[in-house]
């Protein structure tokens, strides 16, 4: 094996001193190309071209590839190269040496092509060039051993010998082969590992900087949305506004009308007295004025036989207007529309709230001559919390079933004698122990106590209230110096 080991140095050192004096003359020539001569124009300089990194992984990949195909090729020549040695040490016969000639450079072909391909994509390293030029050094000898024939003579055995001897080294050294082609990617996958570091910190800018881009330009969007979104709002609040404002304007003029439609009512009344009061007055004179012709004919016939009966004259007195009364009704009339408008409270779900709330509603609203669509809107307005989300699915209809429905719902949930008397009784469940020191409290607790009485009047839920054990309950509430023994 030392043997073999020095002969392949030896092959190799030639092989790399008659690659270097073929470089010599080459390197001379392109140096004598290099020189710029007066005539020649001076040369014009390329920028180098630089791969980006999807690039750089598709070209280490052909390298790979290429260099893949290389050592394939080159391990079947050297297995084939094998079997012809065996051949020519077995003495075969001149046939079976050509079909072995011609396997064996098909084989260098072939390993001839993988080394033209992986040049043509990157320059090899120097290990792939000593085993390009091994193999066709080898394929050299075996030619001329295959010309001469150990058969022909002793002399040519002799030389036969010195052939192969010079070619062992190659079959024994595979695992040599294998080192160099493993020491040849661990190179390959290096240089790729930094190029690619190189051009994933290059990425890696390239991204946090779009990344920063695209965000900024996110951003800019969602606030110009924004800032369409808040004219929308101020747009529409601003209609809002002037729609209040002029429904605000016609109850006004509708409350002023009201007022007017009064005033015209008490000076038609007013009229009506007046005419009726010159009437009296022109009757009242016409019987006065036929009463005294009367008085004048009746001396006249005193002497006449035949006394004439008259039936008896009612009078009606005229009637008096009170012009204070008048006065009065116009005074308050305009008091009234001086005062400010009453306007319900807005009821949030308290059961105990309900009902006054309801009477201010009808009363104030409810009972008035206007559209169903308007009643929803007075609706919606003075209705929250929990209530409002009740009937909320309601007020998209504007009809006056709509609004109808509504009502029952509120009555339903909120206006059913049970659940006032379940409130009732929770509050007073719920109701903290008088403090000893607070009059304030125990003014609040006996307040609550008055409004429950007067309810059970109504809500026939609260008689419980009278049994013995609720009333323990509600002296459990007192302060200690209150409590019945």
């Amino acid at each position: 094996m030392a043997e073999f080991e020095v002969n392949t140095g030896v092959n190799e050192d030639s092989n790399e001193e008659q690659l270097s004096a073929d470089k010599q003359p080459q390197a001379a020539e392109s140096t004598a190309d290099d020189l710029p001569t007066p005539s020649q124009e001076p040369r014009k300089t390329h920028r180098v071209r630089k791969l980006t990194e999807k690039g750089q992984e598709l070209h280490d990949e052909q390298i790979k590839k290429a260099t893949y195909r290389f050592s394939v090729s080159y391990e079947k020549w050297k297995a084939i190269i094998k079997d012809a040695q065996k051949a020519i040490d077995g003495q075969c016969s001149k046939d079976l040496l050509q079909e072995h000639v011609a396997e064996v450079t098909n084989a260098v072909n072939n390993v001839n092509v993988a080394y033209v391909e992986l040049r043509r994509i990157e320059s090899p390293d120097n290990d792939t060039r000593r085993r390009m030029d091994t193999c066709e050094a080898v394929t050299r000898k075996f030619t001329d051993a295959a010309e001469c024939c150990p058969s022909q003579a002793k002399v040519d055995s002799l030389r036969y010998e010195q052939i192969w001897k010079e070619t062992d080294s190659v079959f024994k050294s595979t695992a040599s082969d294998k080192t160099s082609v493993k020491s040849h990617y661990s190179k390959l996958s290096s240089h790729s590992k930094v190029s690619s570091r190189h051009s994933s910190r290059h990425s890696a800018k390239t991204q946090d900087a779009a990344a920063e881009v695209a965000a900024n330009e996110a951003t800019l969007q969602v606030l110009l949305e924004q800032e369409n979104h808040i004219k929308e709002i101020e747009r529409q609040e601003a209609e809002i506004a002037q729609k209040q404002r002029e429904l605000e304007a016609k109850r006004r003029e509708v409350e002023r009308l009201e007022t007017v439609k009064k005033l015209n009512a008490a000076k038609a009344r007013q009229q009506v007295y007046e005419r009726s009061e010159c009437s009296d007055a022109e009757i009242y004179s016409l019987l006065h004025h036929s009463s005294d012709q009367e008085k004048e004919v009746k001396p006249k016939n005193n002497d006449s036989p035949t006394k004439m009966c008259f039936s008896p004259q009612v009078v009606i007195p005229p009637q008096e207007l009170n012009a204070t009364d008048l006065v009065k009704t116009f005074a308050e009339i305009l008091n009234a529309s001086r005062l400010p408008v009453p306007e319900p409270t807005v009821f949030s779900g308290n059961p105990l709230r309900y009902s006054d709330w309801k009477i201010s509603f009808q009363t104030l609203i409810d009972r008035r001559s206007i559209p169903a669509e308007e009643k929803i809107y007075y609706l919606r307005k003075y209705v929250g919390g929990a209530a409002k989300k009740a009937i909320e699915s309601y007020f998209l209809l504007g009809s006056k079933s709509a609004y109808n429905a509504a009502w029952t719902v509120l009555e339903e949930r909120y206006g059913d004698p049970f659940i006032i008397a379940k409130a009732f009784r929770d509050k007073l469940a719920a109701w903290p122990k008088v403090n000893s020191k607070s009059s304030v409290e125990l003014q609040e607790f006996a307040d609550f106590l008055c409004s429950c009485r007067a309810a059970m009047s109504q809500i026939k839920g609260l008689q419980v209230l009278d049994d013995c054990n609720e009333n323990r309950k509600m002296l459990a509430e007192l302060p200690d110096w209150l409590e019945v023994e």
